[in-house]
């Protein structure tokens, strides 16, 4: 992944805090940079150094002055770092490298594809369990709708990411404060999500077919 800049779609800022001051054991409300710069004038009290004695007396001074900048974090660059140590701590899951069915409630996980409107129709009528059809219709009743344009109807608050040839399906409820963009954007576009598990169901049919429902932490 690497330090990069991206293209924030979605960003739950509490959860990026929480996770990156696990790692860091706290997390940095800003930095202080000083920056020094050396001007030399022309007089009899020759050079100082740090504060040390003149030396050349009548030669030529050297002032240094300095300035402080000081470096507001926000919640992007917090996001931005949160990525950066995952990696580093080997921390981040991405999906296709390891089972799906290995991941733990809690588990950070990285996956890709094209984010499809939440409609549990589609979802349900597949091999899915009751205990899973159970899960997600409640999870239905909790979304809140978001309006799209018009004449497009107003559509869940959650997405469905599929991880093309492993019969894998993330579904992950927003949280429409934390939405960069409208949900319309993000629609039919391919994206990135980082998130955290909360529940993997396999299907009856065996094999590596999954189901993740996921706390999104960041969609880019």
């Amino acid at each position: 992944m690497g330090a990069r800049v991206r293209d924030f779609l979605y960003l739950d800022h509490t959860l990026v805090a929480q996770t990156l001051s696990q790692l860091d054991f706290g997390v940095f409300k800003e930095w202080e940079e000083t920056l020094e710069r050396a001007s030399g004038k022309e007089g009899s009290a020759g050079l100082t150094l740090w504060g040390a004695a003149n030396i050349g007396a009548g030669s030529k001074r050297s002032q240094t002055e300095g300035s402080t900048v000081v470096l507001q974090q926000t919640a992007e660059s917090y996001a931005a770092r949160l990525l950066l140590r995952l990696e580093e701590e080997d921390q981040l899951l991405r999906l296709g490298d390891e089972p799906a069915l290995e991941l733990r409630r809690g588990s950070i996980f990285l996956t890709e594809g094209v984010a499809e409107p939440f409609e549990l129709e589609r979802l349900v009528l597949t091999e899915w369990s009751q205990t899973v059809q159970g899960q997600l219709g409640s999870l239905n009743t909790e979304l809140e709708e978001l309006e799209q344009p018009a004449p497009l109807e107003p559509v869940k608050a959650a997405i469905i990411v599929r991880r093309a040839g492993k019969g894998l399906v993330v579904v992950a409820r927003l949280l429409p404060g934390h939405l960069r963009v409208p949900i319309y954007e993000i629609l039919g576009d391919a994206v990135e999500m980082v998130a955290s598990v909360r529940r993997v169901h396999g299907s009856d049919a065996g094999g590596f077919d999954a189901l993740i429902i996921a706390r999104p932490i960041a969609i880019y």
